[in-house]
């Protein structure tokens, strides 16, 4: 199994799954944006885990507006790498180098996303993709940390 994102090449299941789930969604006018947050990447001791998380085209179309704002106001002050790096017509393999904690957000199949390299774990929620899409779709956070309960350790 891929540990992120970066080990799965477009022949390989994950891209095919998001262009199913694409199309899938689309049927309902709705869109999915994709969020995977790397956790210690240099560990053996995870694996792949991205949220798929359908939103009407009018959030959608919005949805990257938000995650710019979001990613650059972050931690932007204590950061060496660029706070929010454009994965378009690169994707996420030639954006983030090997081996390094990222937040990615996709929005639908394809490359277009932004990534950001997380540098201090202190600093960067695990949950941060799931709350700027709350603040998107207008949702208390209070419901992300109910899930978060729910998930398997």
């Amino acid at each position: 199994y891929p540990l992120c994102a970066l080990a799965v090449s477009d022949e390989r299941p994950g891209p095919v799954f998001q262009k199913f789930l694409a199309n899938m969604y689309k049927k309902t006018n709705r869109y999915p944006v994709f969020v995977e947050t790397v956790w210690e990447a240099n560990q053996f001791k995870s694996h792949t885990w991205i949220d798929c998380i359908p939103l009407p085209q009018r959030e959608w179309l919005d949805t990257p507006l938000y995650f710019q704002k979001a990613l650059r106001e972050g931690d932007a002050e204590w950061q060496t790498h660029k706070s929010v790096i454009e994965t378009k017509g690169k994707g996420i393999a030639n954006s983030v180098p090997g081996n390094m904690d990222y937040f990615y957000v996709q929005f639908g199949p394809g490359d277009d996303g932004f990534a950001h390299i997380i540098e201090d774990k202190e600093r960067f929620d695990r949950k941060f993709g799931t709350m700027v899409l709350c603040g998107v779709m207008g949702l208390e956070e209070t419901l992300l940390r109910k899930r978060s309960n729910q998930e398997p350790r």
